[in-house]
């Protein structure tokens, strides 16, 4: 018997057949979506209840601005058990920001990230896992401990078994 499987190759300009081509589609492998979710800060965001998001699922983007020292910009998203996520925070616009990323506890309460690898991270960029013990809401803070603001950011939250820092899907 003689069984052939498909598997994606480099020379497939559209994957999924969606009609969005892979080098910009956030989602090569899924048809029905071809970019991430996405939020806009709204404040107030910086206390964990006022927290932006309820509700949202990774992969997502969030995207704000740090406005002060004491600015905190809080984001939520739904977790599973078992679950590993990435969240990459970039302030590339400004090369003198210094964004800080932390996942919190819906009530703000720090939790420890996984051990990564952070050797190509930049001031300007940050990079941190985590894995879900339970189901339920994730919070993702964003602040600065450096004086360079304002400053403009954008946050990906995705799904990174692997622990290397590229969406599982688009790998």
């Amino acid at each position: 018997i003689f069984v052939l499987i498909f598997i994606g190759i480099v020379a497939d300009e559209d994957e999924d057949e969606d009609g969005v081509l892979d080098f910009v589609d956030e989602m090569p492998f899924d048809p029905a979506r071809s970019s991430y979710g996405e939020t806009v800060e709204a404040e107030p965001n910086d206390l964990p209840n006022d927290a932006n998001g309820t509700g949202n699922t990774a992969p997502h983007r969030f995207s704000g601005e740090i406005t002060t020292v004491a600015d905190i910009d809080r984001f939520t998203v739904a977790v599973q058990s078992g679950q590993t996520l990435t969240a990459i925070v970039d302030a590339a616009g400004n090369p003198a920001a210094r964004p800080a990323l932390q996942f919190a506890a819906p009530t703000g309460e720090p939790l420890l990230p996984l051990p990564i690898e952070a050797s190509t991270t930049t001031p300007q960029s940050q990079s941190i896992s985590f894995r879900a013990p339970e189901d339920g809401q994730l919070q993702i803070a964003v602040s600065t401990p450096g004086e360079a603001v304002p400053f403009a950011y954008e946050v990906q939250v995705f799904f990174d078994g692997d622990l290397d820092r590229v969406d599982d899907d688009r790998e």
